[in-house]
């Protein structure tokens, strides 16, 4: 098993949450501690039939992480084809939420294409709910983000089409992922030298 951080204090473990089996914490104290933030989370992943692996820029936390988001497959009609339905509801509390997708096909803003498109989830009414600033996103780009994100931030591959997903991979996804956040607000289309 691959050691994971806990939860709660970051040190390493391969200890599991019992119940969704995709949170680590390195003692049962610190997973008691936790569970009343942990629990909607527990319940609703132990509950899914299907879940996809995203990776989480929390708006509290320094470090992206690992989680599940359950999804249902909408079926298509004679205008769209199929659809995941994604329950990120966990993630996306505030009142006025506007949670919308933000594709990333390429390395950055303008370099090559990705082998695996991204798209990452946010919430677009951030300054009107008044979310933080995301300090997971200012803290993975060293405070070089070209752009103000504001509360939490769900990260998935793009599957066959924009309405379909595939499960994120922390290793392979992360950089392309950073490099957008560092250029978005800062790099004009016209200016790339390659």
């Amino acid at each position: 098993m691959t050691a994971k951080n806990c939860l709660v204090c970051a040190s390493p473990t391969t200890q599991l949450c019992s119940g969704c089996k995709s949170v680590s914490y390195c003692s049962e104290a610190h997973q008691k501690k936790d569970w009343k933030a942990h629990k909607e989370y527990c319940t609703k992943i132990k509950e899914a039939a299907n879940t996809f692996d995203a990776i989480l820029f929390a708006e509290n936390e320094t470090y992206p992480r690992l989680i599940k988001v359950p999804w249902t497959l909408q079926p298509g009609d004679e205008y769209d084809g199929p659809m995941h339905k994604l329950d990120h509801s966990i993630w996306f509390k505030r009142p006025h939420s506007a949670v919308r997708p933000q594709y990333v096909p390429r390395w950055g803003l303008l370099g090559e294409e990705l082998e695996h498109p991204l798209c990452f989830l946010f919430d677009d009414n951030f300054e009107v709910n008044n979310s933080p600033m995301n300090l997971c996103v200012q803290a993975v780009t060293g405070g070089r983000a070209g752009h103000r994100w504001c509360g939490n931030m769900l990260a998935l591959r793009m599957g066959e089409s924009y309405d379909l997903f595939e499960s994120a991979d922390m290793e392979e996804d992360m950089k392309p992922l950073v490099k957008y956040f560092e250029e978005y607000g800062k790099v004009i289309p016209g200016e790339y030298s390659g």
